[in-house]
C-alpha cells in the first residue's frame, strides 16, 4: 500500500476470520464478525437475544476460521457476559463487540439492551474472553517480564 508520501507502508492484518458460534432454528453455524485480512485494529458488533428470561450470565463461543460450519473452525475461547438485570419476565438483548487490536489480541465488550427498545443501552455488562488455549494472563505477564529482562540484561 502506498502512503501519502507514495512510500510503502506496513499494514497489520488478521490472518483468519473471527466468528461467533450461533444457533438458529436448531442448527449451529459460525457467524462472521471480523473477516480475514482486515486492517487492524478492527471492531465489529452484533446484538444477541438471550435464550431464556431470568439469566444473569451468558456465554458466547469465539471461533477462528473461514467456514460457516462450527466444526471446521478453531475454538479459541468463550466470552462470559455477566451483569444482565435480574428480571424473570424479559429476554434481554446483548450487544457484543469484538475488537482485534493492533497486536492481534482480541478485546471484548458488551451492553444490555431492552427488547422493547433495542436502540437504548440499559447498562454495560462485564465481558471477559476466557481463552481455551495458550497461556493464561499470568503466564503471559511472566513471559513478558522474562523477555524484558533479557533485553535489558
Amino acid at each position: 500500500l502506498l502512503g501519502e508520501t507514495n512510500r510503502p507502508r506496513v499494514v497489520n492484518v488478521n490472518s483468519h476470520s473471527y466468528r461467533l458460534a450461533c444457533t438458529r432454528q436448531g442448527k449451529s453455524f459460525a457467524h462472521p464478525m471480523i473477516p480475514k485480512n482486515s486492517a487492524l485494529p478492527k471492531e465489529s458488533s452484533i446484538t444477541i437475544p438471550v435464550t431464556r428470561a431470568g439469566l444473569d450470565t451468558i456465554h458466547v463461543n469465539i471461533l477462528e476460521g473461514e467456514s460457516e460450519d462450527t466444526k471446521m473452525c478453531y475454538h479459541i475461547g468463550r466470552v462470559r457476559i455477566d451483569g444482565l438485570p435480574k428480571d424473570a419476565s424479559k429476554r434481554w438483548l446483548v450487544s457484543l463487540s469484538l475488537k482485534c487490536q493492533d497486536d492481534g489480541k482480541i478485546a471484548v465488550s458488551a451492553a444490555v439492551k431492552d427488547p422493547e427498545n433495542p436502540k437504548a443501552v440499559l447498562r454495560q455488562a462485564e465481558a471477559t474472553l476466557e481463552s481455551q488455549h495458550g497461556m493464561n494472563p499470568g503466564e503471559i505477564a511472566e513471559a513478558q517480564r522474562y523477555v524484558t529482562s533479557l533485553e535489558l540484561g
